[in-house]
Order: C-alpha cells, then sequence, then structure tokens
C-alpha cells in the first residue's frame, strides 16, 4: 500500500540515518530492550563468587564470567557508571539481600535493569525436613533463597518497566553427579555449579516438593513472577534445565560464554534485533558443540528484544530486515495492562479502488501513532500524527479513522502490509531520521530505522517508558 492522501501523489522513500547521540558499545551494539536514551536509565547489578570461604567450594573462570557480563549489560544499553559489581567476600547472604533490595530503592519508576549472577546454586530441607527449597550459595556458604528472590523480581517488575536476569549456576542435586564433559582437554574439566556440601536448614516452602528431585524449584517459583500482569516486562534466563548442572570452565561458565557469543548475531528472523528466544537457541547450538550437556531455560517474556544486530558492514545500518517482524519486536516491549487494539474495516482491500479504514480502542488515555509497513514490505511509515492531521491526543475508547482530513486507498503492489498502533502517555518522535517530504513520514526498512522506531518507543522517562501497543494486524492487497 503506498501511504498517499491521494492516488495521484507519491510519497519519497529515504535512507534513515543512525541516531548518533547514543552510543555503540565494545560489541558494536545498542540497547534495545534496555534502549539508552537522554532521560531513560538503565541499570546492571552483577553479582559473582568464584572463591568462597570453604575453598573445597571454589569455581574456576568466575571472574571471566564478571567481564563477560559487563559486556551483556553494556551490550543491553546500561552505561558503565550504572553497573554495579559484587563479589566473593562482598556478597555474603545478607549484603546479597541488602544489594538485591536495595536495587528496587535506587532504580526510579520505570527504569530498566538486569541482574546477573555466577556461582553455585543449592538446596537445603525445609522446616521439618519435609519440604525444600533452593537458592544462591552466599560467601559465607549460606542460601539466598528462591521464595526471597522471588520477591525482589516481583517488586523490582512492579517498578522497573523491564527486568532481565541472568542465572549462571544450577540447583537440581539429583543431577550433579552426571559426568563432567571436557571442553578443550584434561586440564580444562567443567566444573559442576552445584553445591552439594552441608548448608544452614532452609525456611521451607509450602508445597509438596522435596529434597533430591530433578527438579529445578527456582526456575518453578519464578514461573510466578512470569505468571503475574507485568510478566512480558521480566525475563528469567536460567543457564541449565530443571534437571541439569551448569558448567564452570577456566575460560568461564558454559551458559555464559554460549549467550555472549550469540548476541548481537542471532537475529534469525531478520527483525534488526535480536529476542531472547533468538539467543536462546543460538546459545543451545553452542553448548551442543562444545557437549555441555545442559539447556538454558526462560521463563517470562520469551519474545523480549534485547539487541540490535552487530552484524551489519560497518558504518552502514542500511541491511534490510523483515519490516513486520521489526514490529512484532516493537510490540513485545508493550505493557500489557495497556489494552490496544486496531481494527481494519476490511481484512482485504482492492487496489486503486478501496480505501483503509480501520478504529482504534484504548483502555487508557494518550498520545496515539499508527506505524504502517507497506505491501512490498520495503518501507515504515507513520500514518498518524501526519501533516494533515497532527493532533494525536485521544481519550480512552474508541476511534475511527482515517479522520476527514486525510484518506488512504490501496494502491499495490499486491501483497500484504502490515498495521500497528502505540498509544503513549507522552509525545514520541517516531519521525525522526524519516523522510518528511510527504503527508506520511516514511523511511526505508533497514536495521537503522527498525532501531530507530523501537529507541523512540521505550527510551521516554518516567511513566513515558510504558506504552500500549496492538496485535500487528495483516492487511491483504489484491488486484
Amino acid at each position: 500500500m503506498s501511504t498517499r492522501p491521494h492516488s495521484s501523489r507519491r510519497v519519497r522513500t529515504a535512507t534513515s540515518h543512525a541516531l548518533h547521540r547514543f552510543a555503540v558499545t565494545a560489541l558494536a551494539l545498542v540497547g534495545l530492550g534496555l534502549t539508552v536514551s537522554a532521560h531513560a536509565e538503565n541499570h546492571a547489578l552483577i553479582l559473582w563468587i568464584g572463591n568462597y570461604a570453604q575453598p573445597s567450594a571454589n569455581l574456576p573462570g568466575i571472574d571471566k564470567d564478571a567481564a563477560m557480563a559487563r559486556q551483556l549489560a553494556r551490550a543491553m544499553g546500561v552505561p558503565d557508571k550504572n553497573i554495579r559489581e559484587l563479589s566473593n567476600a562482598a556478597l555474603a547472604k545478607t549484603s546479597m539481600g541488602n544489594e538485591l533490595r536495595n536495587l528496587t530503592t535506587r532504580i526510579a519508576k520505570d527504569d530498566k535493569v538486569f541482574i546477573y549472577y555466577s556461582g553455585h546454586g543449592a538446596q537445603v530441607k525445609g522446616l521439618g525436613g519435609a519440604k525444600c527449597t533452593e537458592g544462591m550459595v552466599t560467601h559465607e556458604i549460606d542460601i539466598y533463597t528462591d521464595v526471597q528472590l522471588q520477591q525482589v523480581l516481583t517488586d523490582l517488575g512492579n517498578k522497573a518497566s523491564q527486568v532481565v536476569m541472568f542465572n549462571d549456576s544450577c540447583f537440581s542435586g539429583g543431577a550433579a553427579t552426571k559426568a563432567s564433559r571436557d571442553l578443550t582437554g584434561p586440564s580444562d574439566a567443567p566444573v559442576p555449579k552445584f553445591y552439594s556440601g552441608p548448608l544452614p536448614q532452609g525456611t521451607g516452602v509450602n508445597d509438596d516438593y522435596t529434597c533430591g528431585e530433578q527438579v529445578n524449584k527456582m526456575s518453578r517459583n519464578l514461573e510466578v513472577v512470569a505468571a503475574a500482569p507485568r510478566a512480558p516486562q521480566v525475563l528469567y534466563v536460567a543457564a541449565s534445565a530443571a534437571n541439569e548442572v551448569s558448567f564452570a570452565t577456566t575460560k568461564g561458565s558454559a551458559g555464559t560464554l554460549a549467550w555472549l557469543s550469540c548476541i548481537g548475531s542471532a537475529d534469525s528472523n531478520r527483525s534488526g534485533a535480536v529476542d531472547a528466544e533468538e539467543l536462546r537457541a543460538c546459545a543451545q547450538q553452542w553448548l551442543d558443540r562444545g557437549k555441555f550437556d545442559q539447556h538454558i531455560t526462560l521463563a517470562g517474556n520469551t519474545k523480549l528484544p534485547l539487541t540490535f544486530v552487530s552484524n551489519t558492514p560497518a558504518g552502514s545500518g542500511n541491511a534490510p530486515v523483515n519490516a513486520a517482524r521489526a514490529l512484532e519486536d516493537l510490540r513485545a516491549t508493550a505493557d500489557p495492562a495497556h489494552a490496544v487494539t486496531l481494527s481494519p474495516v476490511r481484512g482485504t482491500l482492492k487496489i486503486g479502488q478501496d480505501p483503509l479504514d480501520f478504529s482504534i480502542t484504548t483502555t487508557q488515555p494518550g498520545y496515539l501513532y499508527v506505524l504502517h509497513v507497506g505491501s512490498d514490505g520495503k518501507t515504515f511509515d507513520l500514518l498518524f500524527p501526519n501533516k494533515q492531521d497532527s493532533n494525536n491526543y485521544v481519550a480512552a475508547g474508541n476511534h475511527s479513522f482515517p479522520r476527514p482530513s486525510w484518506r488512504i486507498k490501496a494502491s499495490g503492489p499486491a501483497g500484504t502490509s502490515y498495521l500497528m498502533a502505540v498509544v503513549s502517555p507522552v509525545q514520541r518522535n517516531f519521525n525522526k531520521d524519516m523522510d518528511l517530504g510527504s503527508v506520511f513520514p516514511q523511511s526505508n526498512a533497514t536495521t537503522d530505522s527498525a532501531k530507530n522506531l523501537v529507541i523512540e518507543t521505550t527510551g521516554a522517562a518516567g511513566a513515558g517508558a510504558r506504552f500500549g501497543a496492538s496485535a500487528v494486524v495483516a492487511i491483504r492487497e489484491s488486484n
């Protein structure tokens, strides 16, 4: 569909330009899920323990994990000044709990957060010896429990606009005895990251789980967080599945090595961004090649975009993307508590004859933006607001479009075009770096323009960091 108010006028396409105000990290990445902006703050808390008070519990390569975690944080848009790192003796049970709780206090409403932990996990008996709990082993060989972590992530999810946690440890006692695999030879034998020695008795949990089962209760408890209304803003990444062990090596932990190897290059759907599921699939291939018997597991919003691609030619940013998939990436960052529905009057339009008419329903007031992908798949268009109709603040309720001052007629080529509505409590600058020479701002569907759309959507401060978005709606155009 050509975005023009009358069939006799054409819109000139434009090559989009990079947003130079966003810093490029050492990995040549800018955060997507944790986007850098002039206002929004992104934070990272990196926790790691390689040297325990009990030397027999020490793990190899955890200091290398810390360096990789910093790369992950930067790739997700966290500036160095907002990366806080604690390790070894600084992570007694009390201090670990304080740091995690203080993170909720330290961030502002709708900031974005990345938490990383590398060290031992463990199981302990619950009250009365009949129940079991799991958690992260602290420096003095105590345990920060799954229940405590669940509460921290719940509190963060209620305040932050997005929370991502990568937990490179394991909790399944039954799996801890499985044979290790060599990565590069006998001198680099992987070490299971499960502590099976004595621990203080746990607090107990109110379910039928018993110690020794090959079920990762840490992940299971965090499914409660994933099921909450704010769930799509929370992503929990476990380095191994429920009945498996995570491995540490002298080069770093296998899960972290695998995840980092795929940052910026795992864009399997060509959307211009890399989401959690794409990263998981890519990282799993790395683990399989290394013969590590562990499987990265996700809970929460598995489609959450985390980084932009970095494998385009240097300085170009003009690699074509799957524009419809790019809109899906944008929608994955929306607030599910703000429902927006876009309903076309017709799902199929005859080229040169049928107009595009649609209605939008929003449960909250705000500034409305209607994004469009042409039927040739080569452009992003901002249908509303536009030069003829710039008043885009709408009340909660149903609204019909186009308004009388502008109309759109199907003009081909034959194929499928896509629409998505965004409603934000603050104004967005979607037409930044678009061609403004016609009624409807437009840009070519490239990695840069896809990046710009998401940055403008997720980068506002305060309540503006949350927004509602409709499903991506397909409109068929036929001759």
